[in-house]
């Protein structure tokens, strides 16, 4: 449901829950619109013309900012293939977090279970483009994760852990 606007932002909230109603998945999103003829982003009178329904409520009180980029160097380098690309040219933004999640080691994936991912979605990557994955542990049970290309910052994001025992 839409949650609200900020200048060129527009929010969108969700909730996932299992089939007896509790929540497993919690989400909060910010977008902006892109005229793709012009390359430019829409302003504000384009959400006063959608004819959107009222705003919901936010799923996390706080407003969620920026993720520090990661600091590590290095990573693992991939190539952006015909398959990673949306209807736009651009590399799809879930693949960004499968890079991301794909960096860390299987052995990893088989002791942790992710409790939660905060993304920042920062430059597009193209068919092509060489891209280079970094993580770095942070704490106990988190990680910073880098996604860049052409000396450019493509995508920070932060994962929580939760051990399996």
């Amino acid at each position: 449901w839409p949650s609200g606007r900020d200048r060129l932002f527009f929010h969108r909230d969700f909730i996932i829950k299992d089939p007896s109603g509790n929540p497993v998945l919690l989400a909060s999103t910010a977008w902006f619109v892109i005229d793709t003829e012009k390359r430019e982003r829409v302003g504000s009178e384009f959400y006063l013309q959608t004819g959107l329904p009222g705003v919901g409520p936010k799923v996390f009180g706080e407003k969620l900012g920026k993720v520090p980029p990661c600091s590590c160097t290095g990573g693992v380098p991939l190539n952006v293939n015909y398959g990673d690309l949306d209807m736009n040219g651009h590399v799809n933004n879930v693949r960004y977090i499968e890079w991301m999640l794909g960096s860390l080691p299987a052995e990893f994936h088989r002791t942790h279970r992710l409790r939660s991912v905060e993304a920042n979605y920062l430059a597009e990557a193209r068919y092509g483009d060489e891209v280079t994955v970094c993580s770095e542990p942070v704490g106990d049970f988190e990680y910073a994760h880098g996604i860049r290309s052409w000396g450019k910052n493509l995508f920070s994001a932060r994962s929580n852990w939760l051990p399996i025992f």
